[in-house]
């Protein structure tokens, strides 16, 4: 049963065809864990622990999985703060500290119930797929300009359908994904090369060199030339 996080917590029975076993996350930055779980093993542990018939553990992963298997869990703000105990492990008995803090994350989704309507969405695997091709082909290719009707007829997926699952797995619109990659990729050559300023704008999109300087600040917070000047200096 593993347990991760995903934009709140999902839960899913790793024998469903629907789990996905590895996740994709090449936007930036990401900070997150998974908690695979033996049933059978935890259960003892958790009763040892709460006492038994206290939590049925398959009884809590059942009530959150849906039709597919997989489901959502509402973060409470407390099971957040669990999940970060885990990245400071205390030197001093670290296996019984994991084993408290896996039992509490156990206790809390036994007093969570399972949230109704439409609050959440579901894609299918394929569509994924579709969605992360689709991803590898603007991100190999930033200099240029691609449509979002384009993108969709290529990729033979329908435009609504491709806003939608590539927010949902990247957590941002194709737009914001795109400004916010070329963003980078400007600021690093205005760090390691002396090209000029017009000539990183053009290389990453923009024919004009008071958008780009204004697309960079909404995501840097300052214009390339300051930009350049301070890190160069750090460096």
């Amino acid at each position: 049963m593993p347990v991760h996080e995903w934009r709140d917590i999902s839960l899913g029975w790793k024998t469903c065809s629907t789990f996905r076993h590895s996740s994709y996350f090449p936007t930036g930055f990401y900070k997150g864990l998974s908690l695979a779980v033996y049933v059978p093993k935890a259960q003892a542990a958790v009763d040892a622990f709460v006492g038994k018939n206290s939590i049925d553990l398959e009884e809590v992963c059942n009530r959150f999985c849906t039709a597919n298997g997989v489901g959502l869990v509402k973060d409470t703000g407390r099971l957040k703060e669990l999940f970060m105990d885990l990245y400071n492990v205390p030197d001093v008995l670290p296996e019984v500290y994991l084993r408290v803090k896996c039992v509490e994350i156990f206790v809390l989704l036994g007093t969570l119930t399972c949230e109704s309507g439409d609050e959440h969405i579901y894609f299918e695997r394929a569509q994924v797929e579709t969605i992360k091709r689709i991803h590898d082909e603007i991100y190999n290719d930033l200099g240029n300009h691609h449509t979002i009707e384009a993108l969709a007829n290529r990729h033979r997926i329908s435009m609504t359908a491709l806003k939608r699952c590539f927010k949902a797995v990247y957590g941002i619109t194709i737009y914001q994904y795109v400004k916010r990659c070329r963003m980078n990729f400007a600021a690093k050559d205005l760090v390691n090369t002396n090209d000029a300023i017009l000539e990183i704008a053009n290389r990453w999109g923009y024919e004009n060199g008071s958008k780009f300087s204004s697309a960079f600040k909404q995501i840097m917070g300052c214009n390339p030339r300051e930009y350049r000047v301070k890190n160069k200096m750090l460096n």
